[in-house]
């Protein structure tokens, strides 16, 4: 799995893709589309997501995932915008996050707590994260929102 954690400035995300006690491989899993930025979490299916959002999240070039491999798709993806933060779903539903941080995959829980109990930053957070969590690994990669492209606290 993976931790990616965001304010509403800047996110964060580890680099070790892990399988069945595998260590596998580093690859980013932060991508810089239009003003947005998108952590992705879970498996290849989120790479089929990130395609779809360099479209413009273009309707007719929207991924079709069948009912028959439904069960086996498993990702989501954060994405931090000049608008404020938001999760995707398997199903490429976008779902506006109130909170001032949040994180996704299997160190998120950690991630939360360091962000919310500890004053981490988002890069803080991952960077320990790596420590105590399997599927957690250093680099730690980090992108921030431009300048003119700050987010607004809804609420």
């Amino acid at each position: 799995m993976t931790t990616i954690a965001s304010d509403r400035k800047s996110m964060a995300a580890d680099s070790q893709v892990s399988w069945d006690y595998h260590k596998g491989f580093k690859t980013p899993k932060l991508f810089r589309i239009g003003n947005s930025i998108y952590g992705l979490a879970g498996d290849n299916w989120g790479n089929v997501f990130i395609e779809w959002a360099k479209t413009g999240f273009n309707e007719k070039k929207k991924p079709q995932i069948h009912d028959s491999i439904w069960d086996d798709v498993d990702f989501d993806v954060l994405e931090l915008a000049p608008t404020g933060l938001y999760l995707w779903d398997k199903h490429f539903v976008r779902v506006e996050l109130k909170d001032d941080n949040y994180s996704i995959g299997s160190g998120s829980k950690f991630a939360l707590v360091f962000m919310r109990k500890m004053n981490m930053s988002p890069a803080e957070a991952v960077k320990e994260c790596c420590t105590i969590d399997d599927y957690t690994k250093e680099p730690v990669d980090v992108m921030e929102l431009k300048t003119d492209d700050k987010p607004t606290k809804k609420g």
